[in-house]
């Protein structure tokens, strides 16, 4: 129950003459926080960025690969042949694979370790350590075996 004394007074909005948090820090000579390269970088952080660089090579790949199909007329076996005619080594040929395909590889397998902690599973560091090493030699096989076939 309200009692009938009471009333809302409204009262015009003064903002805060205070300064922001860095006007503040400089007044007072506070040193800077440190920045990210102040920290050494972690495997945990690494494997993380590498994944969204590796997404967004895979969606390079996929974007180049439907514009080449809407804009480009003569069909992928013209450009196979364009690509055959340039006579590249063995050598060559297995780095270009290596190159296209490791993204692949890596997102996936680094993929599997996040659905692996968003299950729950391997959240200590040793385990998070651990399953980061398997993932990059997992793909990196993987890699080699789809290059070399």
């Amino acid at each position: 129950m309200c009692s009938k004394g009471n009333s809302v007074k409204y009262v015009p909005y003064v903002s805060s003459h205070d300064p922001d948090h860095d006007h503040k820090n400089m007044t007072l000579k506070r040193p800077m926080s440190p920045h990210v390269t102040h920290y050494a970088p972690t495997l945990p952080a690494m494997t993380s960025i590498a994944q969204r660089a590796t997404g967004a090579i895979i969606t390079t790949y996929a974007l180049g690969l439907a514009w080449g199909s809407l804009f480009l007329s003569n069909g992928a076996e013209t450009y196979v042949s364009i690509i055959q005619s340039l006579n590249l080594g063995t050598f060559t040929i297995f780095l270009l694979k290596i190159g296209l395909g490791a993204p692949f590889c890596f997102h996936y397998f680094n993929a599997l370790r996040y659905i692996a902690w968003n299950a729950g599973k391997f959240l200590d560091i040793k385990s998070v350590y651990d399953t980061s090493y398997k993932s990059m030699m997992v793909a990196g096989v993987f890699s080699l075996l789809f290059a070399l076939l």
